[in-house]
């Protein structure tokens, strides 16, 4: 970094230990979305187009800067776009969204189609869901993130009436009944 801050610009999902420079402040510019300003911390910021940004703290301070708008995070907090553009603080535990950083997915009370779409990012493949109302089941469980697909999948077809059918990059998801 060269001059007053250090600046970075985020899309993806990226993990940060910042050490703490009131001489040069850390900032993050999410997607354009919004600006996370670094207190000296550890956070995870997650920026993807298909999925509302978020930033989760695990440890110190954020200051999320966002049209005027100015929200200080602590340790356990996250901010979230919100569906109209604001800035909304909730509580959470952080295990889930930093499991990536150590090769895992954490989901806890997850639905089945944010599941889907989690794996299709990951093994860069599309994912159908033919039963609709398969995508509001709840699943619960710690995977390896190096896994093969069908041996996730395969989990996942255990504990639901749920098949699978892989066709090249493309996996469709229908219950059995």
């Amino acid at each position: 970094f060269s001059g007053k801050e250090r600046r970075v610009f985020a899309s993806g999902e990226l993990y940060f230990q910042v050490a703490k420079d009131s001489l040069s402040p850390f900032r993050i510019e999410v997607e354009g979305l919004y600006e996370v300003e670094v207190l000296g911390t550890e956070f995870n910021v997650r920026a993807y187009s298909d999925l509302p940004s978020a930033t989760t703290l695990v440890d110190g301070r954020v200051l999320i800067r966002d049209k005027g708008t100015k929200v200080v995070l602590k340790p356990g907090e996250q901010a979230v776009k919100g569906k109209h553009g604001e800035v909304v603080v909730r509580e959470v535990d952080v295990a889930p969204y930093i499991a990536w950083k150590q090769g895992y997915f954490l989901f806890e009370d997850e639905r089945l189609e944010d599941i889907l779409n989690e794996l299709a990012r990951w093994y860069d493949v599309d994912i159908i869901i033919e039963t609709p109302e398969l995508k509001e089941k709840i699943f619960y469980g710690v995977i390896r993130k190096y896994e093969n697909i069908s041996k996730i999948l395969g989990m996942l077809k255990k504990t639901q009436n749920i098949d699978y059918l892989i066709e090249g990059k493309k996996i469709v998801i229908k219950e059995v009944r």
